[in-house]
């Protein structure tokens, strides 16, 4: 297998095992939670089991692969050269 192909295997997996995040929405941890992101107690006891159901931490799992693979394939496409980043001035026109 080539390089490139392994690599792109292993991000779909890798984005798979990061959207798993069911056991992250039911015993929230805010201390692991960036600082950046700034978690507050009330949003973090609106994540207790209570509050969601099975099928909304799947869907909520979904939504975060979707984010995450879309990602993924901006940033493929900056790497590959096909797109240039938006609202940012590129030397010798984003060549």
């Amino acid at each position: 297998m080539d390089s490139r192909k392994a690599m792109l295997m292993e991000m779909q997996k890798l984005i798979h095992e990061y959207s798993q995040i069911g056991d992250q929405l039911t015993n929230i941890n805010k201390e692991l939670v960036w600082k950046e992101l700034n978690l507050t107690d009330e949003e973090a006891l609106s994540l207790s089991k209570e509050n969601l159901s099975p099928a909304s931490i799947k869907a909520i799992e979904k939504t975060v692969k979707d984010n995450m693979m879309g990602l993924f394939h901006d940033f493929m496409c900056f790497v590959d050269g096909v797109s240039d980043p938006s609202d940012i001035e590129i030397e010798n026109d984003g060549v």
